[in-house]
C-alpha cells in the first residue's frame, strides 16, 4: 500500500477525504430519509436512519484514527534519525501533518455525528 504512505500527498489528504465522504454521506442520507420518508421505522428507541448514520460515523472515526496512528508511527520512526537530511526532515514533517490531520478529522466527524444523536431526525 505504497500509494497511501503517510509521507505522500495521498496519505496526507486521506483523513480529510474520509471526513468529506462522511459529511456528504450523512447529510445526503438524512435528506433522503426525511424527504422520501424512508428508513423512518423505529428500532430500539430511534429511527433506522439514526442508527445507520451513527454506524457510518463510527466507521469514519475508526478510519481516521487508523490513518492518524499510521502517521504517528511513521513520525516516530522518522524522528529516530538524529542526523537527518532534508528528505528525512520533510518526511518527518509530512507524517506529523498526517497524525494531526487524523486527530482533527476525527474531531470533525464527531462534531458532525453529535447532532444526529441530539436532534430529532426530521424536525
Amino acid at each position: 500500500m505504497q500509494a497511501l504512505s503517510p509521507h505522500r500527498l495521498t496519505g496526507i489528504a486521506a483523513p480529510w477525504a474520509v471526513w468529506a465522504l462522511h459529511f456528504v454521506t450523512v447529510y445526503s442520507l438524512q435528506g433522503v430519509a426525511c424527504a422520501e420518508d424512508v428508513l423512518r421505522w423505529e428500532l430500539a428507541g430511534a429511527e433506522a436512519a439514526t442508527w445507520i448514520l451513527v454506524a457510518i460515523g463510527i466507521v469514519a472515526v475508526a478510519a481516521t484514527v487508523w490513518l492518524g496512528l499510521r502517521g504517528l508511527h511513521a513520525w516516530r520512526h522518522a524522528r529516530r534519525d538524529v542526523q537527518a537530511d532534508v528528505a528525512t526532515r520533510r518526511e518527518r514533517f509530512s507524517t506529523a501533518v498526517v497524525a494531526l490531520s487524523g486527530l482533527l478529522a476525527t474531531i470533525a466527524i464527531t462534531f458532525t455525528t453529535i447532532p444526529v444523536l441530539m436532534l430529532p431526525p426530521c424536525a
